[in-house]
């Protein structure tokens, strides 16, 4: 593998600058993906693009070198509120293979993300995966790690293009029921087969059912992506839980994102037939 990745670089340096840099016309879904990468009306409020953190000056990474320099998260479109993450380069990152570990090299090869944040497990490609979900709940506790400034309200046509972005792959959205007030954002997914789960949310009892008469299937980590404090008695657990016979309900098992003995708790209710365990 090595010998051929030698043989390819080699290829690449001798073939003239020319021929290199010579462009190509793009395709329709390429040109589709250009616009949406260099988009700033798509962020709420509007303002940045992807190509904001992924500049084509910096190698498709962050081009802010104050931030470079002694940090490592980017502002969102708030510019007072940041992720949690260093930006990537986004040079390759869609020929990248799903997550895998190589045998002959002896390595962890492919995925997104130092942390394992898209694997490619689910899709069967990890870029396809970072298309799903931007409509989470932005209230602190429920938006969890990701970046609160980076959340709106969920709509179809913004639907759409992530399912364009994702080139027919998404299999599963996550969103907050509170986002999608109509609901029609949710029937969109589910009209198409897709999997629309709820996740990072205080939606009400209310909404919840009326959800699932839209589409609403199933629950995404229950026990996360909520605060450490809750009601005691109306809470976004309780009101899932109660719906458990109409939802695919799933859980972190790790004994860290849910305790073994809550976890324990939650499946005598849920049951083991509609239970889905996943990874972080």
């Amino acid at each position: 593998m090595l010998y051929k990745l030698a043989c390819v670089l080699l290829i690449i340096a001798f073939t003239p600058i020319s021929a290199q840099t010579e462009e190509a016309p793009l395709r329709a879904l390429e040109s589709l993906g250009k616009k949406i990468f260099f988009d700033q009306k798509l962020s709420y409020p509007s303002g940045q693009a992807c190509s904001s953190c992924h500049s084509p000056s910096a190698g498709w990474t962050g081009d802010r070198s104050k931030i470079n320099a002694h940090a490592a998260v980017y502002p969102g479109a708030v510019d007072t509120l940041s992720g949690n993450r260093k930006p990537p380069s986004a040079a390759y990152a869609t020929f990248s293979p799903v997550f895998h570990y190589e045998q002959e090299e002896g390595l962890f090869i492919g995925g997104n993300f130092w942390d394992g944040r898209a694997t490619g497990w689910l899709l069967g490609d990890p870029t396809a995966e970072q298309a799903q979900g931007p409509f989470l709940n932005p209230a602190p506790g429920y938006i969890g790690a990701h970046p609160a400034g980076a959340v709106k309200p969920a709509n179809v046509d913004d639907a759409k293009r992530l399912l364009e972005a994702a080139g027919g792959l998404t299999r599963i959205v996550t969103l907050a029921p509170e986002m999608d007030p109509d609901l029609k954002t949710t029937q969109f997914f589910a009209d198409r087969g897709i999997v629309v789960s709820a996740g990072h949310t205080d939606a009400s009892l209310d909404l919840l059912r009326a959800a699932v008469d839209y589409g609403l299937s199933m629950v995404t980590h229950l026990g996360n992506g909520c605060p450490v404090t809750l009601p005691r008695h109306d809470n976004i657990i309780q009101r899932v839980l109660h719906l458990r016979d109409q939802l695919w309900i799933c859980f972190i098992p790790d004994g860290h994102h849910v305790s073994f003995f809550a976890l324990k708790n939650y499946l005598d209710l849920v049951g083991l037939d509609r239970a889905i365990m996943v990874s972080d």
